[in-house]
């Protein structure tokens, strides 16, 4: 995902480009000013979410899964 970041200043748009750019980087320069003002994480994206409400669950996992292949469960027909 992150493998095109460049500099804003080295940014090379096509016709087909769509993003308002200045409106994006006054956006993100407001985001910033009030995360230093009032911390970090006062305002986030809303993609990032704001908790996560899941766990993993290994409670079905041999304990040497990667280096055991003995410890792995066998089926019997």
């Amino acid at each position: 995902m992150c493998t095109a970041l460049v500099p804003a200043s080295q940014v090379q748009p096509d016709v087909f480009d769509r993003q308002d750019r200045p409106w994006s980087t006054g956006l993100m320069a407001a985001l910033d000013a009030v995360n230093d003002r009032w911390g970090a994480g006062t305002l986030d994206y809303a993609s990032s979410g704001l908790t996560k409400a899941w766990q993993r669950r290994c409670h079905r996992r041999s304990p040497a899964y990667t280096t055991d292949s003995n410890a792995l469960p066998v089926a019997h027909a």
